[in-house]
């Protein structure tokens, strides 16, 4: 899930919070509609492009796939396992565990100076919009 939600934020550039609000009613065949919470932009985000989908229609394709496979009903497109909604701060708490978990991998790999920058690393407003268009 913590995979789920980075992917969707890079593969949109939209804020986090914004990302764990994205469901299945924002789904058009060529965009995912996203009604910023901070600024209320309204963005449609390419999932088509010439008849060929993008890296993020990609994405959503396969992520809609394993739901399915999984049994999850949840609209909201990132869940947990359970397919219960991923609030901000299971998110920050779940990002938190999994960074320690990178971390401890790099000092056991004996790689102290990558344990040092995946400490540095943060999942946050940083990421912005890539292929956005603002709606009209």
């Amino acid at each position: 899930m913590v995979r789920d939600a980075m992917d969707l934020t890079y593969l949109t550039g939209q804020r986090p919070a914004d990302t764990l609000k994205a469901c299945t009613g924002d789904l058009t065949v060529e965009f995912l509609l996203v009604a910023q919470g901070k600024t209320t932009k309204k963005l449609r985000i390419l999932l088509e492009e010439n008849g060929q989908r993008t890296g993020l229609g990609t994405f959503i394709d396969d992520l809609l796939e394993r739901r399915k496979l999984a049994g999850i009903t949840s609209s909201r497109l990132i869940t947990n396992p359970d397919g219960v909604r991923l609030s901000y701060a299971m998110l920050r708490n779940r990002w938190q565990e999994s960074r320690a978990a990178a971390m401890q991998a790099a000092i056991d790999a004996g790689d102290s100076p990558l344990a040092h920058r995946i400490k540095q690393f943060r999942f946050s407003d940083s990421n912005r919009r890539r292929q956005a268009k603002s709606m009209t």
